[in-house]
């Protein structure tokens, strides 16, 4: 990696940073959806229901498994990589699916 790479990636990281404190506690769902998951849905179930998407939308979408969907709306630990992965398919912020 060259030093101009490196720079980037720490001005990159830097943004995200800052990004995230003024988002913070900040949700793009609706209410009426923010509702469900504090009423103890699973984030990611109700926002793809949200979404109108099947569970088979979103794993080709976030390209992982349908089952590993299945888990993960069942209450499986899931990493920071597949967050962003359903994140991005479900569009919106990771915050969003680990309410």
């Amino acid at each position: 990696m060259s030093q101009t790479d490196a720079s980037l990636e720490e001005r990159v990281s830097r943004l995200e940073r800052q990004l995230d404190k003024l988002t913070a506690g900040m949700t793009s769902l609706p209410a009426d959806v923010t509702k469900v998951i504090s009423d103890g849905e699973n984030p990611v179930r109700a926002i793809r229901r949200w979404r109108l998407m099947t569970q088979r939308e979103l794993a080709e979408q976030a390209d992982i498994g349908v089952n590993h969907v299945s888990r993960i709306e069942n209450g499986a630990q899931f990493n920071m990589r597949t967050a962003k992965s359903l994140a991005a398919a479900l569009d919106v912020r990771i915050d969003d699916i680990s309410l």
